[in-house]
């Protein structure tokens, strides 16, 4: 069965990120499949899990406001 987990707070400095990242591991290693969203603009989960926020084709931002895949410039 699927759950959701949302790491929020108006706060900054609180260790959402930090959490978030955590989680995501602990169940990934667990066998669970994992989606983690970064809505923030600073990217810091993304680049946390090994991405390069800016190499993505598509950020959050694209499909929240439902923008076709343009390639960045």
């Amino acid at each position: 069965m699927p759950i959701s987990i949302a790491c929020v707070s108006g706060k900054g400095g609180v260790g959402k990120t930090t959490t978030c990242a955590a989680l995501a591991g602990a169940f990934g290693e667990m066998g669970r499949r994992v989606l983690a969203v970064d809505v923030d603009p600073q990217s810091n989960l993304t680049s946390g899990l090994g991405f390069n926020p800016y190499k993505l084709k598509r950020t959050i931002t694209d499909i929240l406001v439902d923008r076709p895949c343009l390639p960045r410039r």
